[in-house]
């Protein structure tokens, strides 16, 4: 039987409560998550050893259900967790990371940040594979180029370089969607350059093509309400 689909959307950092009193307004059933005020001092500062943050999000993850998380830049990091737990379901599956930025730097340090968890989810989780470090990471729009397995301007001339490279991956895979990958007429902060429109095409692509485990959306500036609604209607299929 397939997993119901949760709406979590964890209360450190800012722009993540706004966008889930949104979405209980679009009818959704979105649950706050908090870790406590000293818990939430280390995260936003950046100073959790990996092992802490995966047991402070195995703390309030829920079981039997598949989580769409909503976080905001200062807790991308918590994908680390959420893609840890929800790999537990599965003996295999490759991460996504759609974003104009990386989430690279720092590989080897054993504190978890904002910008250096993807290495983490490689070694740490089912997604480890012996054939390569990247061999089970779809990274979509990365802005640098060396790590994209499919670039921006890639995306915009259509589906055909994503479905290649989907091809080669296991069937059950974990998104994370930074919404930096919108350009200026969809966010106020300019930094990618995809559509609304072509963002959550590409996010369709994956989720038709593959089985998803689990979820994230990063809320990287107020991109306008439609991001979040469409999106989450995308990755938990509607659900409500």
């Amino acid at each position: 039987m397939e997993k119901p689909w949760k709406i979590y959307c964890f209360e450190a950092g800012d722009g993540a409560q706004r966008v889930g009193g949104f979405l209980e307004g679009k009818g959704y059933a979105v649950a706050n998550i908090g870790f406590g005020k000293s818990t939430e001092e280390e995260l936003l500062g950046a100073v959790m050893d990996k092992r802490d943050l995966f047991g402070a999000v195995k703390a309030v993850f829920p079981q039997g259900s598949r989580v769409l998380g909503i976080l905001s830049p200062e807790t991308h990091h918590l994908t680390y967790g959420l893609s840890r737990m929800a790999g537990r379901q599965t003996k295999k599956f490759f991460y996504a990371h759609i974003a104009h930025n990386r989430g690279w730097h720092g590989q080897y340090a054993d504190v978890i940040a904002h910008n250096n968890f993807i290495p983490h989810i490689l070694r740490n989780t089912t997604a480890r594979t012996g054939r390569g470090m990247q061999a089970n990471l779809v990274s979509v729009g990365c802005i640098n180029n060396i790590l994209a397995s499919v670039t921006e301007r890639e995306m915009r001339e259509g589906p055909e370089r994503l479905e290649r490279v989907l091809a080669c991956m296991p069937e059950e895979a974990y998104v994370s969607v930074n919404l930096d990958l919108l350009d200026a007429k969809d966010r106020k902060k300019e930094s990618g350059t995809m559509s609304m429109e072509g963002l959550i095409a590409v996010v369709q692509q994956i989720v038709s093509a593959k089985h998803i485990i689990g979820a994230d959306i990063v809320c990287s500036g107020w991109a306008g309400p439609g991001a979040y609604a469409g999106l989450a209607g995308v990755l938990a299929g509607g659900q409500r």
